[in-house]
């Protein structure tokens, strides 16, 4: 999918489901309501899975479109949900069945691989960084200012937030808070 942008001259062109359904709208409040509903479920998807954004729209509208089709020729709406509650239910409880676990970083990158749209230095990239901070550890991804791809580790916490008030800031000219062998409660 194509989408222009306002702030550039060059399209954006992706395949990413909550890229795509953020960008359709429509004049009529009735069908805005209904895009908002894919759009959540889109947004959802990426909050709990970090992938599966298109899937998880095209199934959002089946199930969206024979709802309405089901109502329409007289089926009752409260046994319909149940229906597709119940219907999840079983399907989550299929894929339940036939999850199995990452146990190493070959097979992290392979994944990794399929995830990225066959990109391998996308994969390789993530297995190093996986290698480095564990399956235990934090992998915070973000968009790159230039085109170049890359790891950063960082040992410890960084809090991002600044300082809570101004008062704690004891070194003026770095205008920071340092401590010196503090005791962290946990």
């Amino acid at each position: 999918v194509v989408i222009p942008t306002k702030l550039s001259p060059y399209s954006r062109i992706t395949k990413d489901g909550v890229s795509v359904s953020g960008k359709v709208s429509s004049d009529c409040r009735l069908r805005n309501l209904g895009i908002r509903v894919i759009q959540e479920c889109a947004t959802r998807c990426v909050h709990e899975a970090g992938d599966g954004t298109s899937t998880a729209t095209i199934l959002a509208d089946s199930i969206y479109r024979k709802g309405l089709r089901y109502l329409s020729s007289g089926c009752n709406g409260i046994l319909l949900k149940e229906g597709i509650s119940k219907a999840c239910e079983l399907v989550l409880s299929d894929m339940e069945s036939h999850k199995r676990s990452i146990t190493s970083v070959g097979e992290l990158e392979k994944l990794a691989y399929l995830c990225s749209n066959g990109d391998s230095r996308v994969s390789s990239l993530l297995g190093i960084a996986y290698e480095k901070v564990g399956f235990e550890g934090t992998i915070h991804a973000m968009e790159s200012k230039t085109h170049l791809t890359s790891i950063e580790v960082i040992n410890g916490v960084r809090i991002d937030s600044g300082h809570v008030y101004r008062s704690f800031i004891n070194n003026e000219k770095n205008m920071s808070c340092e401590l010196i062998d503090p005791y962290v409660f946990i």
